[in-house]
């Protein structure tokens, strides 16, 4: 987990830095999530610097870890903010650079401190401590579908602990977990337990997982979301609401580059990119209407072929943004102040190829 996090800062850092935006813009997602798991360990370790501190051993290390805690939080902050301007293109990939290398260097250090706790933790007489390391998202399933979630349960305490019982405390019949009784858990050890949903309806679903022995107990809440054909519809009618807007955004830029001005509340016009904003726009008007008719029970076939002729009109969106792009690194656009940027090109694919994800899963899914 701890090399895993770093390497993904690492590799995150090597895109922005070989001006490579489309491995960046893939990167994004898996790093976010990867960054939200390491920061509730490092979470759950904090418990045990207190415990170091509260010992009287090791009390400058533990005090280390806490400062550089907090810190690691801000940077952690920080870095959300800088991806969110990417998302609604208020700032550019170059913007993640600085704080990147400061999450990078701030979680090395939380690391080298980590061992040096866990190395005290083992000279000290301290109770078992469990811990659940809960998913960092909701989990999706599709309706009447079946699917397992493993979480780790950790002891970081410095003793064992035994008899740990497991039971899912508040939530559905639907929803169980394997197995019920781990024997024992040494100090340091980590075992895998699964939490299991099948057979329920479209909704969302909160499960209290709970982890108890004689002298620790542990709880961590486990969100799962179930959605049918209407959720994907309207999912994807709204990524598609993004994608227009920006697909806008973009093409306003271009167009007052070239003297063609703003094209008014259509969106349409005569500029370079008028034919993405129709594309964007035909494939969200036409999806809308789908998704009035699906949400009034409309099934069958004949969505199904509405549904991929929308994938297809976003195939063909794509198809322009890249040739769109190309066209001005061949220096055949209007100037690099009036030409659709790499960046730009890089995250409209990125939010067209997003609804297709969702579109799939509605033709997926009854």
């Amino acid at each position: 987990m701890t090399d895993m996090s770093v390497d993904a800062l690492s590799e995150f850092r090597s895109a922005i830095e070989d001006d490579d935006p489309d491995r960046a813009f893939e990167l994004i997602d898996p790093l976010t999530t990867e960054l939200q798991e390491w920061s509730e360990q490092a979470l759950v370790r904090e418990e045990l610097a207190y415990d170091i501190e509260l010992s009287g051993e090791g009390t400058e290390v533990a005090e280390s870890y806490l400062g550089v805690r907090e810190e690691a939080r801000e940077q952690r902050l920080e870095f959300a903010y800088a991806v969110y301007g990417l998302a609604d293109g208020s700032s550019d990939l170059e913007d993640l650079l600085e704080p990147t290398q400061a999450m990078e260097q701030t979680v090395e250090t939380v690391e080298e401190i980590t061992d040096e706790l866990e190395s005290i933790r083992d000279d000290i007489e301290s109770p078992p401590r469990l811990s659940l390391r809960r998913p960092s998202s909701a989990i999706e399933m599709q309706r009447n579908d079946a699917t397992e979630i493993p979480i780790p349960l950790e002891n970081i305490g410095g003793s064992a602990a035994d008899s740990i019982e497991l039971s899912i405390k508040r939530g559905v019949e639907e929803i169980t977990i394997d197995p019920e009784q781990v024997p024992e858990l040494e100090s340091g050890e980590t075992t895998m337990v699964t939490v299991s949903a099948e057979g329920l309806d479209t909704g969302e679903y909160s499960a209290l997982v709970q982890a108890a022995s004689e002298t620790a107990t542990v709880s961590t809440t486990v969100e799962i979301v179930v959605r049918d054909r209407a959720n994907y519809v309207t999912l994807a009618r709204r990524q598609l609401d993004e994608l227009v807007e920006q697909t806008e955004r973009v093409a306003d830029a271009v167009d007052s580059g070239n003297g063609e001005g703003r094209r008014g509340n259509s969106g349409r016009g005569d500029g370079p990119l008028s034919g993405l904003v129709n594309r964007a726009q035909t494939s969200r008007d036409r999806l809308a209407e789908i998704e009035q008719k699906v949400l009034q029970g409309a099934d069958g076939h004949d969505i199904d072929g509405k549904l991929k002729s929308v994938d297809n009109t976003l195939d063909a969106y794509k198809n322009q943004v890249e040739a769109q792009s190309e066209k001005a690194d061949r220096g055949q656009g209007n100037g690099p102040d009036h030409e659709l940027s790499e960046t730009d090109a890089t995250r409209l694919i990125s939010e067209a190829a997003a609804t297709q994800e969702l579109l799939d899963k509605a033709l997926d899914t009854r």
